[in-house]
């Protein structure tokens, strides 16, 4: 209450009341909340306005219009605006003496913040009759949610920020998102989903394309693909001939008589969704084998010719049974260890100590400066110390060992002189326990980088491959033709040769390993050339067989067997399999012509920083011990490399090896050396 006292006799000014109010925030927002707060003044004539901060001890009552048909009484309110606008709010007040008042503002109430709904389906391209997730965790919103509601294009709806469901056909639905937070501000979100078939591809790979009579023909349905989340579990063939059929997914049929056959395959999932894949086989006859020597005339099998250059010539093409090359290049960037740019070592001596914390290298004055070198360049493995040598190795392996204090040293039995060993025996301080192919089952599976190594490896081969073949020709020496291979190698960007290369030709072919002679080529000769670079340190190994001048009805036999027998091998390379089981499929070929005895030696051997190391891919011995077995018949795995290559040996005709290196990927093998295989007549 405010009491003014004026003199006698004057007369009071007239009053009134001034209502009036703020709100925060300012602007206001929709969907959230707004306060009110009410103002209540008196005024006088020609007096400036008395406002109360408690107005409630005069005013009786405050009446709020928000413009928006909603009311509220009390001198501190709040309120939700739903949507953007301009409101006009209006607040009434009267006090004590009955005196009213009222104002009218206008309210501007910007957008609130709504919900921003995102969803991802897993997988991105589901196939029917398979669960399909669908999950709104990407939606963004600044209030808290209340519901999420989902329309999914077939009919279905469900809630809940993760649905899963499953579509009964192919299609592409329209599948939409609606989320509402707990004012009810709600947006939605659409998107479409493409649904697949759910049935498998089934595909058919044919070796060889043109098959004779008697001759095993390699059927594959590995490139047969399941869809996403699914796993072929069956091949089942009909090899249209008699009825016959057969299981797997690489299988072998000889068929007896010429003709045309259709062959089926079924594939089936775990589903239980199959799909069938077909293709026409014609089966040709073949002359019989003459076991005269070979008539005169010249026959030309493969597409294109070699030597000095008379013969005809064609495009080269990719050889049967190539696998599928692993996409894009193995690794990129960075000091790698087998780097074009890192220093390559190579010694005669030396020694590696490999303790669970570090390595230490044990190397002498000579090669000092190499290893410092490709220690510096990242090269290296990381931990990895030099130790120099100052006597010999015995010595400082001596002092190494006695420095560290260890109590129990293993070493490499294969590589251990028996001398050295005793040596060792009675010098260290440390006891003695052998191991049997540790480092070799740790390379058989190359890393990247070694990959890539190799893969490129085979891609300089297959150059000097087709310069090699254009040097045979009638009356070079096999010395000569050798050092020509050499200066190819050489020429075409090897470090070196992997090994002497063999060229033999005539009755020399028909040893597995001949060295050059003087020996001149003559007409109807078959010519084994085997040959291989280095590249970075890593070995690649070729064979191809040729015919000189014409070639026979025994060469051509003999080259056919063979080329089915390395069709047969490739197509069984997958992996899971033991390296064993790819050996036998050649064997298989070439025992049902007749060839068994002809074919003396393994099917490949691994490749790597040695020409020859594990996996050997042959007959299991039974002679090896049990520590062995893992590099003696290993099961294979995607990172192996190593060659197939199948040969049978004749003495009184001569001798044929078809020799390409493989690498084992996911799903079957990469062939790293494109070199066409097929008969060719120099």
């Amino acid at each position: 209450m405010v009491i003014r006292l004026v003199p006698p006799g004057r007369v009071l000014p007239a009053f009134r009341v001034e209502a009036g109010f703020t709100f925060e925030p300012n602007p206001a927002t929709a969907r959230q909340a707004t306060l009110f707060s009410a103002r209540y003044c008196d005024v006088a004539q020609d007096s400036p306005p008395v406002c109360l901060d408690d107005p409630g001890r005069l005013a009786t009552r405050f009446t709020w219009s928000f413009g928006d048909g909603a009311q509220a009484a009390g001198q501190t309110v709040s309120h939700v605006f739903d949507a953007a606008g301009a409101y006009p709010v209006r607040l009434a007040v009267t006090d004590a003496f009955r005196r009213s008042a009222s104002r009218t503002r206008s309210v501007r109430v910007k957008a609130g913040a709504v919900p921003e709904p995102a969803f991802d389906v897993s997988p991105s391209l589901p196939i029917a009759d398979a669960p399909v997730v669908f999950d709104a965790g990407r939606t963004t919103s600044s209030r808290p949610v209340a519901a999420y509601e989902w329309s999914l294009g077939d009919g279905a709806t469900g809630s809940g920020r993760v649905l899963t469901h499953r579509y009964t056909r192919a299609g592409v639905y329209a599948v939409t998102l609606t989320v509402t937070d707990d004012r009810g501000g709600a947006a939605t979100a659409a998107g479409e989903v493409t649904v697949a078939s759910g049935e498998p591809t089934a595909a058919i790979d044919v070796s060889p394309q043109r098959p004779a009579v008697g001759q095993p023909v390699s059927f594959s349905g590995l490139r047969s693909a399941a869809r996403p989340g699914r796993t072929i579990v069956a091949h089942a063939w009909t090899l249209g001939d008699a009825g016959a059929t057969a299981q797997g997914g690489s299988v072998t049929h000889t068929y007896r008589a010429a003709g045309t056959y259709v062959v089926t395959l079924v594939v089936t999932d775990d589903f239980g969704a199959s799909s069938t894949a077909r293709v026409t086989v014609s089966v040709g006859e073949v002359p019989a084998v003459a076991r005269s020597p070979p008539q005169a005339g010249r026959v030309t099998l493969g597409q294109y010719g070699c030597g000095d250059g008379t013969g005809p010539r064609g495009t080269a093409r990719r050889s049967p049974g190539g696998g599928a090359r692993r996409a894009g290049p193995a690794g990129s960037g960075g000091a790698r260890r087998h780097a074009s740019s890192a220093p390559h070592i190579r010694s005669s001596a030396g020694m590696l100590v490999v303790t669970p914390t570090d390595a230490q290298l044990l190397i002498d004055f000579r090669y000092r400066t190499v290893v410092s070198e490709a220690l510096a360049s990242g090269a290296g493995p990381s931990g990895l110390r030099r130790v120099d040598v100052e006597g010999s190795y015995e010595e400082a392996l001596r002092r190494v060992a006695r420095e560290a204090g260890w109590e129990r040293m293993g070493f490499e039995a294969d590589h251990l002189s028996v001398r050295r060993w005793q040596w060792l025996e009675g010098s260290l301080p440390a006891a003695l326990a052998a191991t049997v192919g540790l480092v070799e089952r740790i390379r058989m599976r190359k890393d990247d980088d070694e990959v890539a190594t190799l893969r490129a490896a085979g891609e300089l081969l297959a150059p000097v491959a087709a310069r090699v073949l254009d040097s045979v020709a009638v009356g070079r020496s096999e010395r000569e033709l050798a050092a020509r291979i050499e200066q190819a190698l050489r020429d075409g960007g090897f470090e070196r040769p992997a090994f002497d290369s063999i060229v033999a030709g005539g009755p020399n072919s028909a040893l597995p390993h001949a060295q050059p002679t003087g020996r001149r080529l003559a007409a109807g000769d078959l010519v084994v050339l085997d040959f291989g670079g280095v590249h970075h340190g890593y070995c690649v190994d070729l064979s191809r067989t040729v015919c000189v001048g014409r070639a026979g009805a025994d060469a051509q036999r003999l080259h056919q067997a063979v080329h089915a027998a390395q069709a047969a091998a490739l197509a069984a390379i997958r992996p899971g399999i033991r390296a064993s089981a790819v050996d036998a499929a050649a064997r298989e070929v070439l025992a049902g012509l007749g060839l068994a005895e002809a074919f003396g030696h393994s099917t490949g051997h691994g490749l790597g920083i040695e020409l020859h190391e594990a996996p050997r891919i042959g007959r299991p011995r039974v002679d090896g011990e049990a520590a062995a077995a893992e590099t003696e018949d290993p099961l294979l795995l995607p990172g192996m490399v190593f060659t197939v290559e199948p040969g049978v040996y004749i003495p009184e005709i001569g001798g044929v090896r078809i020799e390409d290196d493989v690498l084992v990927t996911e799903d079957g093998y990469e062939m790293l050396t494109r070199v066409p295989n097929e008969l060719r007549v120099c």
